[in-house]
């Protein structure tokens, strides 16, 4: 996304917002004015309530990010993104924590929210997979057949049940 384009950085925040069903409100006033203080809450959203797979990783990789000061929550962020995603965002955890620089906060924003949805559907699919193999593969019950030794044989092999009809 290029800089420039304040209008369209707020249209693409407000859609990835509306995919997460974000549930505040939020005041896009404060967002132009590049205050840190609008974007760590929709940063922290993303990463711990908006999907159980996300939060179970962040355990499993032994990540937290509840009550931290806003550089150490930023710090552990920008590594999860780095080790996680590969991604490196365009400011500097300093540079975030600044006022100012909205556009840029606001394509960080973004990209953490297609992030943290791609690898979402990601997780929920790789488990539903397990889901269904583990449903799949039940074990083998045995039947006791009460007729057993009462049905007749088939000239094909099979044993024919004597209140079956041919």
């Amino acid at each position: 996304m290029a800089t420039g384009d304040l209008n369209g950085s707020l249209r693409k925040i407000e859609q990835g917002l509306r995919l997460l069903n974000y549930p505040r409100d939020v005041d896009y006033t404060v967002l132009v004015k590049g205050d840190p203080a609008a974007f760590l809450p929709i940063i922290s959203y993303c990463f711990t309530s908006f999907s159980t797979c996300i939060a179970e990783l962040l355990v499993k990789c032994d990540v937290e990010l509840t009550a931290k000061s806003d550089l150490r929550f930023i710090e552990a962020v920008y590594k999860f993104l780095r080790d996680q995603f590969q991604y490196k965002p365009i400011l500097t955890k300093e540079q975030f924590l600044q006022f100012g620089f909205a556009e840029r906060k606001m394509q960080i924003v973004c990209d953490i929210i297609n992030c943290v949805v791609k690898k979402h559907k990601e997780l929920s699919n790789s488990s539903k997979v397990k889901s269904q193999m583990k449903k799949k593969i039940r074990p083998f019950k045995f039947e006791v057949w009460s007729n057993c030794g009462k049905g007749l044989a088939d000239p094909n092999g099979s044993a024919l049940n004597s209140k079956q009809y041919t």
